[in-house]
C-alpha cells in the first residue's frame, strides 16, 4: 500500500502532529524498536523540527521536546 504524500518538507522545517492526541515516534535505532518499552510520545500542538527524510519521502526523522524519532510524512503538518 502506497502512502499518500500530503506535504513536502525540508530539513529544518517546523512541523506538528496531525493527530488530535499524539503520535508515537519510532525510535532512531529501528532494529531495536521491539526491545524498547516505551516509544517517544509526540503530543498534539508541540512543534518539532525535521532532521531528515527517507529516500522515498514517506517518513521523516523529527526532533521533539521529548526526543528524536521517525514518523510517516502523512502524520505531520507544516507550521
Amino acid at each position: 500500500m502506497a502512502l499518500k504524500k500530503d506535504i513536502k518538507v525540508r530539513i529544518g522545517q517546523l512541523v506538528i502532529p496531525k493527530h488530535e492526541e499524539f503520535v508515537l515516534l519510532t525510535p532512531e535505532e529501528v532494529a531495536r524498536a521491539l526491545e524498547i518499552e516505551s516509544w517517544i510520545e509526540w503530543s498534539a500542538g508541540q512543534p518539532g523540527i525535521v532532521l531528515s527524510t527517507s529516500h522515498d519521502e514517506t517518513s521523516v526523522a523529527v526532533i521533539t521536546p521529548r526526543g528524536i524519532g521517525t514518523c510517516f510524512i502523512d502524520e505531520i503538518v507544516k507550521l
